[in-house]
């Protein structure tokens, strides 16, 4: 019973925080820089409670380890379906909308422009914030119209702690 109401009490409070989000200034975010940082979602007891799962193997579906396919040094997992309570309904939540513990692990954007150097976006997000970022490509305005900036994602190396990530591919 505790658990149920638990959950009803962050269905509730998840909406109310998505339904704050402006997100036409995200979209805005979104084609002028990449990335938009959509605010902190979670609150710390979420934060702990989903980082405590990172060692229950039945929960994954599978394990990525980075530097096979030289994505740094670490390792990411799957969520297995179903998902999880919290990972759902966050996810319903996000999609129906369209004090630190590590050091290091930021996240780190790298934009391509033609003829010119690379630029480099370092966010450093807070516990339970939710980051929205292009993972591929961004319009930006040129001399002559619009074009294609490839932007490229990955994290910084951990220096201390432990870091744990929630990210959702659309």
């Amino acid at each position: 019973m505790l658990a149920k109401y638990l959950i009803y009490r962050f269905h509730m409070r998840i909406r109310h925080v998505i339904r704050k989000i402006p997100w036409s200034q995200v979209r805005d975010q979104l084609y002028g820089a990449g990335f938009s940082s959509l605010g902190t979602l979670l609150d710390e007891g979420t934060c702990n409670a989903i980082s405590g799962w990172y060692d229950n193997d039945n929960l994954f579906r599978s394990r990525i380890e980075m530097a096979r396919y030289r994505f740094g040094k670490g390792e990411y997992k799957y969520f297995a379906y179903p998902l999880p309570g919290i990972v759902a309904e966050l996810r319903e939540a996000l999609y129906r909308q369209r004090g630190k513990h590590y050091d290091g692990g930021e996240l780190v954007l790298v934009e391509q422009r033609p003829r010119a150097q690379n630029t480099p976006h370092v966010i450093v997000p807070q516990r339970g914030e939710a980051i929205a970022i292009t993972t591929r490509h961004r319009p930006v305005k040129g001399g002559r119209g619009f074009y294609r900036a490839n932007v490229r994602h990955g994290v910084s190396a951990l220096h201390t702690g432990s870091r744990h990530t929630l990210a959702k591919a659309c």
